[in-house]
């Protein structure tokens, strides 16, 4: 089949194999007008089937032409220059069923914002894809670009993210996860010590950060990875930077329990009295996690910061004590933390003990000296404060310790009537069987007796408390 196309000057031939341009004009030199050249003969589409072209032409089925969207409307129109900028770039093979976003180039076009399907159907089309060559040209890392150094650096695999970088040398520090990363930070935080020497070596940035201000060390410090951190620091990695927290590498290391990544600062010379924005140090971090190992580094290095105050006074002592860590408060203990340290609320290690109710640690703080009658702001000694959180196990803890049960907060309350209020029969029974009085009252401040409060409130502990009460 034959039929004319480009004013009647060139004869096509078109079929299922191939597409052979017949003419009196040579077309090897060229498109007239252009410097583009047009080849002499174009090969089947590589489905087997015809190339778009042939199927403007001949009239295929439309299931058949839906699959070369793009290059339909400019092969049914002769746009011989569209076809070829088609051709000449695979990557602008987009329709509407693989493109649905927008394709952003250059600024003062008019097609700057339009899909390639779109722009396809006009004469402005070949101006569109140069554009976004353009913009490719200028340094934009594609987006499958990203993604093969994201999957590669997870994988750790050298080979494949250096073949991709003698492409993209300057692709090396760009942001590759949503967080912002480098290949660099993805390296560094699974550990691949190779990997992140290879970045290095092409040129990777150390102290890159991330959209938190974190860098490579942060992310290393994080997971434990030891080998990526020497690595780092002997490429001239800042042991000092701030994230967005104004946490250091060895804030996050002692928070993670990285005690390799841990010893590597320290004997970098990391500072260990930087404070965060909450007042903390290093050692505050490793207390709160309870690192016993990481405390007993940075005490080893800085003896002084036993003792240290973070946000609301409280010193490494509180926070293991309120979180329950009792291997981190026995090595505080050992080099000299004070047990009846007050914070800023009057409140003990031991008052923080009784918020987290772990008994064990209560044992050990008030063992090492810690004071059972010692009161807070509001009056609250620590057994007050297990009860009033419902800490049977680490009340019983205390009375076994010699916690008076007759003691008053700020409210003349004894622990019974704060257990009372708080509907726990269990703690109102270790109350009860170390002496605890259901009727006593201080009439002066209009305080009611816990088995009054009982008869109004809570009449299942009515039975309880009247079991205890002493008769005259």
């Amino acid at each position: 089949m034959t039929t004319l196309a480009a004013s009647g000057l060139i004869m096509m031939e078109a079929n299922t194999a191939s597409l052979r341009p017949v003419s009196s004009v040579s077309m090897a030199s060229g498109l007239p007008g252009s410097s583009v050249p047009f080849p002499v003969e174009r090969r089947a589409h590589s489905s087997g089937r015809a190339g778009p072209f042939a199927n403007a032409l001949t009239g295929a089925h439309p299931a058949q032409r839906t699959m070369d969207t793009t290059r339909y409307p400019s092969a049914k129109q002769g746009r011989l220059k569209d076809m070829y900028v088609l051709d000449e770039g695979p990557h602008a093979y987009m329709s509407p069923r693989h493109l649905s976003q927008r394709i952003e180039s250059p600024p003062k076009r008019d097609h700057a914002t339009e899909p390639f399907w779109k722009a396809m159907s006009r004469s402005k089309f070949p101006n569109s894809v140069r554009a976004y060559q353009d913009a490719a040209a200028a340094g934009e890392i594609s987006k499958r670009f990203g993604e093969g150094l994201r999957h590669h650096g997870y994988r750790g695999e050298p080979l494949h993210v250096d073949s991709l970088l003698l492409d993209r040398p300057d692709a090396v520090n760009k942001p590759v996860n949503f967080e912002g990363g480098s290949t660099l930070h993805i390296a560094s935080m699974k550990g691949h010590a190779d990997l992140a020497r290879l970045l290095i070596h092409r040129g990777a940035d150390v102290n890159c950060t991330n959209r938190s201000k974190q860098t490579s060390l942060h992310a290393a410090c994080d997971m434990n990875q030891g080998s990526v951190v020497f690595e780092l620091l002997c490429a001239g990695a800042d042991a000092d930077q701030r994230d967005f927290a104004r946490q250091s590498p060895l804030h996050r290391a002692a928070f993670a329990g990285a005690e390799d990544a841990v010893q590597a600062l320290l004997d970098y010379g990391a500072s260990a009295k930087l404070k965060d924005e909450s007042g903390g140090l290093p050692i505050h971090k490793a207390a709160t996690m309870g690192r016993a190992g990481v405390i007993q580094m940075l005490l080893q290095r800085d003896h002084s910061s036993v003792g240290a105050r973070a946000e609301q006074g409280w010193t490494p002592l509180h926070f293991a004590a309120h979180g329950g860590h009792q291997l981190a408060c026995e090595v505080l203990v050992s080099y000299g933390a004070d047990v009846n340290a007050a914070d800023d609320m009057e409140m003990r290690p031991l008052h923080r003990a009784a918020v987290s109710g772990n008994p064990e640690v209560c044992n050990f703080l008030a063992r090492s000296g810690g004071d059972l009658a010692a009161t807070d702001v509001m009056g609250n000694t620590p057994m007050h404060t297990a009860c009033e959180e419902g800490h049977a196990m680490a009340t019983r803890s205390m009375l076994q310790m010699g916690a008076d049960p007759a003691a008053l907060d700020g409210l003349s309350r004894t622990a019974l009537h704060v257990s009372t209020e708080g509907r726990h029969a269990e703690i109102c029974e270790s109350l009860l069987d170390f002496g605890a009085d259901a009727n006593h009252t201080n009439v002066t401040k209009g305080v009611p007796s816990p088995l009054s409060v009982a008869r109004r409130r809570h009449p299942r502990l009515v039975e309880l408390l009247q079991s205890g009460v002493i008769e005259d």
